[in-house]
């Protein structure tokens, strides 16, 4: 297990790809170590953290890619971090590097929405387990973990951590080991306790020392601070920000607000945030305690926005713990992210990529289309692979699209699409002249008499396209030309086959990439609908 490279897609490479699947799928760890070295543990003391030594040889986790700032979030605009809270964190599903034997767990997959992913336990030093280190990435997001000190114990715990500056800067120098070692990117700090008035200073010096150390490894690496215990050392939730935690605030990368705000809080953070807007998330907890959550986000979504305030979306696990069965999770995870549309920055596709949409669970495991292992439930988010830009949950009427977990050419699904024209699949800011786009598909039913006709065209939209011509069309963008190379089945993949065309975009700037299929038909003989139903099964854009 020490030679692979985990944060890279699970579509580039079928071979070594299906070996590591089955293997992770079954829970067994691929170089045969006991399973319970293969896991991922929090820090419960502080003589835990400042005695930590790194491990020898290091863990998997450091193979993981750092993450990239190509197509986040633009400067100016208001950022979206997502805090994790599940159930006390570090369960079967996401502790075990070589993941579980249930399909039925907890997963995010809308990671279009977000810039920063923090992995949240009531644990000391909560250290994130590298599947949601390693997906995270994938789409371009920050993750971040936990230091947190709560009640009587935690004020035991900080005076002792503040009590020399060796004692703290120990402290900091370990937490960027282990981010570095574990390949996440920061910490999120949260101190629910009160803290001695003589302490105060010291506390103040620790989170701007952690913060400059975390930057010195590395640039990007971010420290936010959670708004609890105050200038005065009381536990005092503010929900806004002022005087009494500008002080943490001035020395990080910026502030996590408590979800009890009001749009008097929010006025008065602006006129204190100053040209640090965006430096301020707004707490929403999903669970509603003392705020709006649940499927009404979009209503403080709307108050934070419109005042170009960031935001932060605590416990969306919501989604999962309050349904009845996992069919009822899926539908309402869409529709909860759905809210967010409208208000998020998309996170866009700036390089080549592939990906076989597998959301890293499944009921068996697929490789080039053929069933590799069956009948055997499993979830290794490690083994997702990057998902669409865009949500799927509005479309009406007969058209839908979904997670099949019935088929798949690698992984343990794949997209399935029944009547939809048109379906956008990645936002982009693709500058090159020339670039290839490969799909695999499967016609499913049979609307036209080719099964290849199913899957007509890529469809490419531009930034300078008008609200008029969104979708670009070679005759009416004379430089832009869309050439169908191939359309072949491929053989002893069980009725796949494989589109490719290139383009030659020119000056152009593709925003957005889609596919276009063959319509609803009347089937021969009566009046009945079908529905033109295809699987995509792997995507690849390339250069």
């Amino acid at each position: 297990f020490r030679n692979i490279r985990v944060g890279r897609p699970m579509a580039s490479s079928p071979s070594s790809r299906s070996q590591l699947g089955a293997k992770a799928m079954h829970g067994v760890p691929p170089d045969g170590r006991d399973r319970s070295e293969c896991s991922i543990d929090p820090l419960h003391t502080l003589d835990q953290l400042l005695d930590w030594q790194p491990s020898h040889p290091s863990p998997p986790a450091t193979r993981i890619d750092p993450v990239t700032d190509h197509g986040r979030t633009p400067a100016g605009y208001p950022r979206t971090l997502v805090c994790h809270d599940m159930k006390g964190g570090y369960l079967e599903s996401d502790k075990y590097i070589c993941g579980c034997q249930s399909s039925q767990c907890y997963g995010i997959h809308h990671w279009q929405y977000m810039d920063t992913f923090v992995y949240f336990s009531h644990n000391f030093v909560t250290i994130p387990p590298p599947c949601w280190v390693a997906v995270a990435h994938k789409h371009g997001v920050k993750v971040l973990g936990t230091l947190i000190t709560e009640w009587t114990a935690g004020a035991d715990v900080c005076r002792e951590l503040l009590r020399d500056p060796a004692v703290y800067k120990q402290a900091a120098h370990n937490l960027v080991t282990i981010a570095h070692q574990h390949g996440f990117d920061g910490w999120l700090i949260n101190i629910e306790n009160e803290i001695e008035q003589s302490s105060l200073s010291d506390l103040v010096e620790f989170v701007r020392y952690l913060t400059a150390s975390m930057v010195s490894s590395r640039p990007s690496n971010r420290v936010i601070w959670y708004d609890s215990v105050t200038d005065t050392g009381e536990l005092d939730w503010q929900n806004e920000l002022n005087l009494h935690n500008r002080q943490f605030f001035d020395v990080c990368h910026g502030i996590f607000l408590n979800y009890a705000w009001t749009t008097d809080t929010l006025d008065r953070t602006v006129d204190m945030a100053g040209t640090r807007l965006q430096d301020v998330y707004v707490g929403v907890d999903v669970w509603a305690r003392g705020c709006i959550g649940g499927l009404q986000c979009i209503k403080p979504l709307s108050e934070i926005r419109e005042r170009n305030l960031s935001l932060a979306v605590f416990a969306p696990g919501w989604v999962y713990e309050t349904q009845e069965n996992h069919d009822q999770y899926i539908i309402t995870q869409d529709r909860f992210w759905h809210q967010f549309d409208e208000f998020c920055h998309k996170n866009t596709h700036t390089q080549p990529f592939s990906t076989s949409f597998c959301r890293g669970f499944g009921e068996m495991l697929f490789s080039e289309g053929t069933v590799v292992v069956s009948n055997w439930p499993w979830t290794n988010l490690l083994l997702q692979n990057v998902q669409p830009s865009f949500s799927y949950s509005d479309l009406s009427g007969p058209a839908r699209v979904f997670y099949c977990t019935e088929d798949g050419y690698e992984g343990g699904g794949c997209l399935q699409v029944e009547g939809v024209p048109e379906l956008p699949l990645f936002a982009t800011e693709l500058r090159q002249p020339v670039f290839s786009v490969c799909i695999v598909y499967k016609p499913v039913t049979s609307v036209t008499p080719s099964c290849d006709e199913h899957l007509t065209s890529v469809s490419l939209h531009c930034e300078d396209d008008s609200d008029d011509n969104p979708s670009a069309d070679p005759a009416q963008l004379p430089d832009l030309q869309i050439i169908e190379l191939s359309d072949e089945a491929l053989t002893g993949s069980s009725g796949w086959f494989k589109k490719q065309w290139r383009v030659e975009s020119g000056s152009r700037t593709i925003s957005s990439i889609s596919l276009k299929f063959v319509n609803n038909a009347k089937s021969s003989g009566d009046d009945e609908t079908v529905r033109n139903i295809v699987r995509l099964g792997y995507f690849r854009l390339s250069c």
